[in-house]
């Protein structure tokens, strides 16, 4: 008799009124099964109840007979769930008490189409509920995704830098960071991201990515300007680490100046990929660009070095942004408007007409997407904003944040790992104040004060502060994101 079982490639989060069903990045492989990656949905705890009894491969009559028996309904009703559900194509809707529960595909399969024997043991207790809420946004309980700032140490000195590095803190401990690990599997977090600074700075970095390894959480990307020594790179490619290279000019003496390095810096970066190629290691590169870098030519011989590369995935440039933490003036880094549309049609016309081994992205961002959004937050362009939202930031010194780019702003700061859980974080007043600013406590300057759609943006939280404290300033935190079409007029360029 053909077996079924739950697809651990899902994980079910129990979330005291209801149950999300999350699905795996798309690093992860699964040959020919049909998986919706990045899947996030709610369901009733009673479809989660449900599940959790294909926790192990059963056959379908088992299974359905032990669910009707638990229950104390009818056999009939239960198969015909399990059916829609087992090996489907598509997603799947179901409702019970007036709301909908949306599955992924393949939320159930034939034991034969797993791919490993990868399984997450689930029992009808983690389940239980009192009541039902399907339409409340942010999880109740902890987020979904923590971002540990292991250290903010980085080896260049960015004139564009975009971190906080005036905060001396050390580095997060591996023993903290091991404690964190232990609550987010057992609050089934569905990612743990590891940032800098410089990962490849911190004192025992494969140690750490081991114990990420350990606890399940492999890191989506991890982005260095830090040369790469031949051992670096083999240990990478055992454990199949997602790899970025700032690369912003193969030319050293603009590097120099540029990141505030010394000459040798260059050439160290470059033979980088000399052993990046040598092991077969993909990767992806990302390049800022600035007044100082963004003429054709520079353009040019970065292009010459990257396209005989066999294992470069995309490289990636974009425009220099504002940053909170730069002690440059922006003006005389920020590219105008003029030198932003050449730039684009050298890439667009030239750079992509030619026969490219890896993926060319250019990525634009001239404030086109600033004030239009007239609809609230939920018209705003972009991807939604997940601080506060879904994510928390973990900064070295264990105080936490809602936004990596805010590191240690006051106004920001939910709470300690030191000191508390982060399910007590996540639900800390500080955290929950935030989420729901009163509209008569705004400064009378801003433009959320008197709005009408405040109440509607208060239902669907997508402010980026960030941007917020770049176009007005940290005084001014509390007013609209620019991206609102009713926002105030800016105060700095971004």
């Amino acid at each position: 008799m053909k077996k079924i079982v739950l697809n651990h490639c899902y994980t079910l989060k129990h979330d005291t009124k209801r149950t999300f069903v999350i699905g795996p990045k798309p690093k992860y492989e699964y040959n020919k099964l049909k998986i919706d990656f990045d899947w996030i949905s709610k369901i009733h705890p009673l479809y989660a109840i449900i599940l959790s009894f294909f926790s192990t491969p059963k056959g379908m009559d088992e299974g359905c007979q032990q669910i009707a028996d638990f229950f104390d309904i009818s056999l009939e009703d239960v198969v015909h769930l399990i059916q829609k559900l087992v090996d489907s194509d598509f997603p799947t809707i179901a409702e019970y008490g007036g709301a909908k529960s949306v599955f992924p595909r393949n939320i159930l399969v034939s034991v034969d189409n797993i791919m490993t024997d990868t399984n997450i043991m689930y029992n009808y207790e983690e389940f239980l509920y009192n009541e039902i809420d399907l339409d409340t946004q942010r999880p109740f309980i902890t987020p979904l995704g923590l971002v540990l700032m292991v250290n903010n140490k980085c080896l260049t000195d960015c004139q564009y830098c975009y971190a906080d590095k005036s905060h001396l803190c050390g580095e997060l401990p591996l023993n903290l960071i091991e404690n964190i690990l232990k609550q987010a599997v057992t609050n089934r977090i569905r990612e743990v991201e590891v940032v800098g600074g410089e990962i490849f700075m911190y004192s025992n970095w494969r140690l750490l990515l081991e114990i990420l390894f350990k606890y399940g959480y492999k890191p989506e990307l991890i982005s260095t300007k830090v040369p790469l020594t031949e051992d670096d790179v083999a240990y990478i490619k055992k454990y199949k680490i997602p790899l970025q290279i700032s690369l912003d000019s193969t030319d050293a003496e603009c590097l120099s100046k540029l990141l505030r390095v010394n000459n040798n810096y260059g050439k160290l970066i470059l033979r980088s990929f000399e052993y990046l190629e040598k092991h077969k290691v993909e990767y992806q590169v990302a390049t800022v660009l600035t007044k100082k870098n963004c003429s054709q030519s520079s353009i040019k011989k970065i292009h010459e070095f990257l396209n005989d590369k066999d294992f470069l995935q995309r490289w990636e440039l974009r425009p220099v942004f504002r940053s909170l933490y730069s002690s440059e003036n922006f003006s005389d880094l920020k590219l105008s408007k003029q030198e932003i549309d050449i730039v684009e049609h050298f890439v667009i016309s030239t750079l992509n007409s030619v026969d490219n081994r890896c993926k060319i992205l250019w990525s634009r961002d001239n404030g086109r997407q600033y004030f239009t959004g007239k609809n609230g937050s939920k018209s705003f362009s972009g991807a939604r904003c997940s601080a506060n939202f879904s994510h928390m930031v973990i900064l070295p010194d264990g105080k936490v944040t809602i936004c990596e780019q805010l590191y240690w702003n006051p106004n920001f700061i939910i709470g300690d790992v030191k000191y508390q859980t982060i399910s007590d974080i996540w639900n800390s007043n500080k955290a929950l104040n935030l989420l729901e600013l009163k509209q008569a406590d705004l400064s009378p300057q801003s433009a959320c004060r008197s709005c009408t759609l405040w109440s509607e943006c208060a239902k669907y939280p997508n402010k980026c502060y960030a941007d917020v404290i770049k176009a007005y300033g940290n005084e001014n935190w509390d007013f609209p994101d620019p991206r609102c079409a009713f926002a105030n007029p800016l105060i700095n360029e971004l």
